[in-house]
This record gives structure tokens, C-alpha cells and sequence, in this order.
């Protein structure tokens, strides 16, 4: 069985100065409790044939139990020590601190990471709760004390718990009441979350000097994910960009090989989203394929979806819907998806008549509505040889008429 508690703690609450503290100390949660340190954890999870997960993203935190029925008791007991004495011992916290700190060097040096950044800066905005940046600095301004705020927000009141598995609701009550009877606390209500406040400008770029590839990240604002029409927005973004079939692919890469594959479709958050296409290109095509880019976003307007491409697409989502419910990890990531986004329970049950009700006429009207004639652009490549192009493209207006922003890895703006 499986079972995940959730708590309404996150990277997107993290203060000025200190981005990337919510995740570095939910991480440092995990490490140990005050009897067994990591080692010892682990031996314990071992001899239990138990995996426990703990983690923060940028809108929530969670804890993640999978065991065999037969060992939920002990395991349980295990996931409740955790939570009500962990170890955080220091010498944890600093081995956690460097790792986190490395992979920032590493994201930074390459054109993939470095354009995420970036664009977590050019679209929503440093100082935005999505658009947080972490450095080596805001890391290092993290406090053991900072820490001991963070473990306590993960209380019972207010948390979240989904479970999966041989168990009755009547089997499992008791036994979290035995092993979570010394929990205690209140954890923080959801906060919502404004619009996007990002750079002025229309493209960025990042100099990732010798890269072989540009990563291309080109986009704007979306729907939510309760929006109206949200099957006929999938339709659509899926014929747009999603699989070798699609027609950012068969432009990109069949037919001129700028790329080995590409995508687009709506990256969603709890309040708001954002439709982004992204693809890693030879660094000599970067130029051209963002025309092409340009030219397939265009003519989703023009040569709306055909009906050969609605029914392949539709098809294609009506047979890969049971995998969504074939497994306990992907029944608890479905119910899961109607939590985070406050879905009606019956979401599930209603979609396959949802998806084949995608005609010509809806597949249009989301085009409309949800693929703007402007769109942000983000690239990072190597400035000798990509950033000519670019600057043709900017002076054209071929994305828009706010021009060309030089920035940083960090998604500065350089001077």
C-alpha cells in the first residue's frame, strides 16, 4: 500500500534572501530522528522493505509511505518518529547545504538549467512565489532555527492524507491514532498566489559560452487548471506539441532536424499556468527553428486542428486513461491532481466523455482563447555564435516589440 500526507508548505513561502530554505529543511527533516541517524534510518527501512520520501516543491510539501500491509504498523510508527523527533543534526544540515549548493553550480553551467532559471525570472518575476531563484548565498542564509519553523508547520491539523492499498478506512484509523497520538500542531492554510510580475522585454538570453545546444524555452500565461474547457485546451496543446505526431515535432525535427525532439503544453500551478514550448537545438539552427516555432504558433490560428488530428489525438487519450488507475502510485498521483487543484471528486469519472466531446469547433475556440499572438522568450546558448539571430528576431518584433534583455543565469539582467 501507499499513502502520502501533504502540507501547504512550500519554496513559494520562502523569505527574500533565504529561496530554496523550505526544501533544504524538509529535506534535512528525512535525514534521521533523534535514535537512529541517516544510517540507521535507512537500516530500519530496510528491515521493514519500506520506502519513505520527503520533500518540498514550490507549492506544498510531502511525506510519501510505501509498505507491504502486513509491515504498515511498524512502518507507520517509523513516519510518525520522524515528524514528532527528528534528529536535525547539524552535520546533516551542512552535508545537505553543500549538495543543494552544487547543484545550483551545475544548473547554472548548462543551457537547460540555466534557461529554467531564467525563465522562472523573466516569466513570473524574482521577486514572484513562482518565479524564486535559489543561490549559493540565499542557501547559505538558511539557519538551523529557520529550519525548526519549517518541521513545525508539518502539523496534523491541516495536512492532507491520501491512501491506497488492502486497507479499510476501519483498519487504519486506530493504527494512526496509536502511532501519531503525540502529534500535534496546526499547519498553515493555502495562500493564493497573484498573477505573473516578470521582466519587461520579449526575448532573453543566457550565455552558456561552447554550448553545443540552445535550450529554447518560448511561452506565455494560461488558464487555470479549473478553467472551463480544459479537455478541448489538452486537445489542442497535444495536436500543438505533445508527441512525434504533433506539428512542432514533425516541423522541428522530421522535416528539418533542428532538434531530436521538442514540446509544448501547459506547466499548471495551483493558481495559474503557463503554456511553454521547449526544445534543446543544434546551436547553428537556434535562429531558424524559433521561426519555425513562431510559424507552427501561428498556424494553429490559421489551420486550427483537423479532424484527423482530434480523433488521433483523442483516441490516443481515451486508450492511455486507465494507466492513470493501474498502479497504487499512479491511482495516488490522480486523486492526488484533484486535491491540488480543488477538482470535483467525479473529475476522473466524467473526462473520457469530456475528451471525446473535443470537436473541430472547441478545438478552435481554445486555440483562440488560449494562444496569444505574443509570447516570452528564453535562451540560453552560446552568445558567439546564437546571439546575432536572436537579435534580428528582436529587431523584426517576429515575438513581440519589447526587445532583447540580455540577463544571467539567475535571470539578472546584465548590464
Amino acid at each position: 500500500m501507499q499513502l502520502e500526507l501533504s502540507w501547504n508548505v512550500g519554496g513559494a513561502g520562502d523569505p527574500a534572501g533565504k529561496e530554496g530554505m523550505t526544501s533544504l529543511c524538509v529535506d534535512w527533516l528525512g535525514e534521521g530522528t533523534k535514535s537512529l541517524d541517516k544510517t540507521a534510518l535507512e537500516n530500519k527501512k530496510a528491515d521493514l522493505g519500506a520506502r519513505i520520501g520527503i520533500g518540498a516543491g514550490s507549492e506544498s510539501a510531502s511525506l510519501s509511505l510505501a509498505v507491504v500491509t502486513s509491515r504498515l504498523e511498524p512502518a507507520l510508527t517509523l513516519v510518525a518518529e520522524l515528524l514528532t523527533e527528528p534528529g536535525l543534526r547539524p552535520a546533516d544540515l551542512e552535508r545537505l547545504r553543500g549538495q543543494a549548493k552544487a547543484s545550483v553550480v551545475q544548473a547554472r553551467g548548462n543551457a537547460d538549467g540555466a534557461a529554467a532559471r531564467a525563465w522562472s525570472a523573466a516569466f513570473w518575476g524574482r521577486g514572484h512565489p513562482y518565479g524564486h531563484v535559489v543561490e549559493e548565498r540565499t542557501l547559505d542564509a538558511v539557519l538551523a532555527t529557520d529550519c525548526a519553523k519549517v518541521v513545525k508547520q508539518l502539523a496534523p491539523e491541516g495536512a492532507e492524507l491520501l491512501v491506497v492499498g488492502d486497507v479499510t478506512v476501519e483498519q487504519l484509523t486506530p493504527l494512526f491514532d496509536r502511532a501519531f497520538a503525540a502529534w500535534k500542531g496546526k499547519a498553515p492554510a493555502r495562500v493564493r498566489v497573484g498573477p505573473p510580475r516578470g521582466l519587461k522585454g520579449t526575448m532573453f538570453f543566457v550565455d552558456i559560452p561552447g554550448a553545443e545546444q540552445s535550450k529554447v524555452i518560448v511561452g506565455h500565461g494560461g488558464p487555470s487548471r479549473d478553467a472551463p474547457g480544459y479537455a478541448a485546451t489538452t486537445v489542442m496543446s497535444q495536436v500543438f506539441g505533445q508527441g512525434l505526431s504533433s506539428r512542432l515535432v514533425q516541423n522541428l525535427r522530421e522535416r528539418n532536424g533542428y532538434t531530436y525532439g521538442a514540446s509544448a503544453g501547459f506547466a499548471y500551478r495551483r493558481f495559474g499556468s503557463a503554456l511553454m514550448v521547449q526544445s534543446s537545438i543544434r546551436t547553428d539552427a537556434t535562429g531558424k527553428a524559433l521561426r519555425e516555432i513562431n510559424k507552427e504558433w501561428s498556424g494553429m490560428t490559421t489551420t486550427p486542428p483537423t479532424d484527423e488530428e482530434l480523433r488521433r489525438e483523442r483516441d490516443g487519450g481515451l486508450r492511455a486513461f486507465p494507466a492513470r488507475f493501474a498502479t497504487n502510485a499512479a491511482l495516488l498521483r490522480s486523486v492526488g491532481e484533484l486535491l491540488a487543484y480543488r477538482l470535483p471528486l467525479d473529475t476522473w469519472q466524467r473526462w473520457p466523455a469530456e475528451l471525446r466531446a473535443v470537436d473541430g469547433a472547441a478545438a478552435a475556440k481554445a486555440v483562440r482563447g488560449r494562444l496569444l499572438p505574443t509570447q516570452q522568450v528564453v535562451v540560453a546558448g552560446d552568445r558567439a555564435k546564437v546571439l546575432p539571430e536572436l537579435q534580428a528576431l528582436a529587431q523584426e518584433g517576429v515575438f513581440g516589440k519589447d526587445g532583447l534583455v540580455i540577463v544571467d543565469a539567475d535571470g539578472r539582467v546584465v548590464k
